[in-house]
């Protein structure tokens, strides 16, 4: 985990990982369901993705693929987030 809350932007380098990954659905209004598949989500925590960018405090985390009773699978990657 990285943690540059008191840090400045550039301060942190990371390696990041392309590919489907599965994650925790978020509550109530900003659940993701099965109509929002094709759409962009939001990272909520370290585990959790959220519909919306909750006002522009949350950073993108993909490409909703689908969603099941387990948690919301989102395609992630520099590519997947720059294609319309």
């Amino acid at each position: 985990t990285f943690d540059n809350t008191s840090g400045q932007n550039g301060d942190i380098t990371a390696e990041i990982l392309s590919g489907c990954f599965k994650w925790a659905n978020s509550s109530m209004p900003d659940l993701i369901t099965q109509a929002d598949v094709g759409h962009l989500c939001y990272v909520v925590d370290d585990q959790t993705v959220a519909k919306t960018d909750g006002g522009g405090t949350r950073s993108v985390a993909g490409r909703i693929v689908n969603v099941d009773s387990d948690g919301v699978w989102v395609l992630m990657g520099l590519t997947v987030v720059l294609s319309t």
